[in-house]
């Protein structure tokens, strides 16, 4: 490798300092951020920190990236948390970190967050800086997006419903703005469509004004995010069903048949924190595409990464006799999941509309021959724990039952053992896929809410 080729790797600065006691993913600050303070709203000192990349000479028109930091946090601190100056340098953006306006910027401090009001100082704070940076940076304003975490994502939805026509996009991830909010009239729903990307916690039950993370009740934090995703889903026209991608604890579903995208992404056993890739992941797979017209309307390009729904994958939901296979719905015509014991069972019919595999019934049906794609047999036999695979006997640890005139095999057992797959379980759904995948509450809620409708 030359070192030509060194140069374009991007690399976190070394870090000496001791900034964990908070999230182990902070990264050390940037050399090249650079603080600034200005008088840009009533007569109040406002501070914010910029990042351009090194190379950046004011030639070419930089797209530009706004991100809010949470309750508590600053603008340095969210340089830390986010890695935005990182996705600024590869792929050339510039990104402003502002203290919210009562920011207290030496450390972190419960007095800093934003004032989430329609029409507060922050508010105006935010598009007067945005205007600044513009007017004193070669900027190309068609290209502006804000990204907020917790206090900053609520805040970063109020700019975006009141000033939406500024920007080309939203990034919002661990703050969902509670109902109560928007019954109350301090914030009003979105008029018009923008790109959203949305990122939760699975753990994350932290519902303002009602609960903390701590033994909360997961099912009222469902409902915030629920509520939060139709926000954009409906006034995008999106259509009922998402494509699924699940990639490790990442479960994220794909909205793209309405007029601009709308993606949603929960991490499985995340807490309320910040996860430091969740910036560069938004960025490629979804603001990257995005700018406006010069009509002013949003244009929805092809992003730097497309996500694309899972292939080869299966969703199984105990009470219907739908499945969710390669981001399609089908019938399962011998029936859906049962509960044997406290195990989840399914007909051995489901193999050949799962996998392909040819299945024979013999023995009055309580016995069974499965083909596979690649040529291997099975044999399966009802009350047996041991079965034949291509005439040699392999042990399972549960057995097969024949129930309601049907021969029924444990789905993660064989699933596992016999075709090689990974099986996730969630809220009575079984994800199986070829990779590691670890299904998340909401999604499994999302698959119920496909295959039971």
């Amino acid at each position: 490798m030359t070192i030509q080729d060194w140069e374009k790797i991007i690399i976190p600065e070394p870090n000496d300092e001791n900034i964990f006691d908070y999230y182990i993913g902070q990264m050390a600050l940037p050399d090249r951020l650079s603080r600034r303070t200005g008088t840009l709203v009533e007569a109040m000192k406002h501070t914010w920190y910029e990042y351009v990349p090194s190379w950046y000479n004011g030639e070419k028109a930089l797209p530009l990236v706004v991100s809010l930091h949470g309750a508590s946090g600053t603008g340095h601190h969210q340089a830390r948390s986010t890695g935005w100056h990182l996705v600024a340098e590869r792929d050339g953006l510039m990104v402003i970190f502002p203290n919210s306006s009562t920011n207290i910027d030496t450390a972190r401090n419960p007095n800093n967050r934003w004032d989430n009001q329609w029409d507060g100082t922050d508010m105006n704070y935010l598009k007067a800086l945005i205007e600044h940076v513009v007017s004193e940076y070669n900027i190309d304003d068609s290209r502006i997006y804000m990204h907020g975490i917790s206090n900053g994502d609520m805040m970063s939805l109020q700019f975006a419903l009141k000033h939406g026509e500024v920007l080309a996009g939203l990034a919002s991830g661990i703050g969902p703005t509670p109902w109560r909010n928007f019954e109350k009239g301090d914030i009003f729903k979105p008029e018009k469509p923008l790109p959203v990307y949305q990122w939760r916690g699975e753990q994350d039950l932290i519902v303002p004004g009602i609960q903390r993370e701590e033994g909360g009740d997961p099912s009222i934090r469902d409902d915030l995010n629920e509520f939060n995703k139709q926000l954009w889903i409906e006034i995008g026209g999106h259509e009922h069903i998402p494509q699924i991608r699940i990639r490790g604890r990442d479960n994220l579903e794909i909205y793209r048949g309405g007029s601009v995208p709308f993606f949603y992404n929960e991490v499985k056993d995340a807490p309320h924190q910040t996860d430091v890739y969740a910036a560069d992941v938004m960025w490629r797979e979804m603001l990257s595409g995005c700018h406006r017209g010069s009509d002013g309307e949003i244009v929805s390009n092809k992003p730097l990464d497309p996500p694309e729904g899972d292939k080869n994958a299966v969703a199984i939901v105990l009470g219907t006799n739908k499945a969710f296979i390669d981001n399609e719905v089908y019938v399962l015509k011998q029936g859906g999941p049962v509960m044997i014991g406290s195990s989840m069972y399914v007909p051995v019919q489901f193999l050949g509309q799962a996998f392909g595999a040819e299945v024979e019934l013999v023995g009055e049906g309580k016995q069974a021959v499965v083909r596979t794609e690649d040529g291997t047999t099975i044999g399966f036999s009802h009350g047996n724990s041991s079965v034949t695979v291509n005439n040699r006997i392999t042990l399972l640890d549960q057995k097969m039952e024949f129930k309601d005139d049907m021969l029924m095999i444990p789905v993660q057992t064989v699933c596992e053992k016999l075709f090689h797959k990974n099986i996730s379980c969630n809220s009575f759904v079984a994800y199986i896929s070829d990779h590691r995948a670890e299904l998340s509450r909401g999604i499994a809620r999302t698959l119920q809410r496909i295959l039971k409708s």
